[in-house]
Parts: structure tokens; C-alpha cells; sequence
């Protein structure tokens, strides 16, 4: 059983990330798939906003 203190979760993740590719992976596909998602959001309102500003 493991008895972990405040912060030493967080250690034990990062020594966990560090370690395996596949995790790695993982979270820079998450990290991809969430700022393409933010940028899909944005972009209407990037247009409509260049629209105005055109004329």
C-alpha cells in the first residue's frame, strides 16, 4: 500500500510521464485535440470580426 504525502503524487505522475511514451502520447494528443477545438471556436467569430472590419 502506498502512502503518499501532499505532493508526492505529483512526483510519482511526473516520474510516471517521463517514463512512458505512450502517456506522453496520450497527453499531447489531448493538448492537440483541445486547442483545435478551442481554435474552431474562435474562428466565427475571427471571421464575422474581419467581416466589420472590411466594410
Amino acid at each position: 500500500m502506498n502512502d503518499f504525502s501532499g505532493g508526492d503524487w505529483i512526483v510519482e505522475a511526473l516520474k510516471l510521464f517521463e517514463q512512458s511514451s505512450v502517456l506522453r502520447r496520450m497527453f499531447y494528443a489531448v493538448v492537440v485535440i483541445g486547442l483545435l477545438w478551442g481554435i474552431a471556436e474562435v474562428l466565427p467569430g475571427v471571421a464575422q470580426l474581419i467581416g466589420v472590419l472590411n466594410g
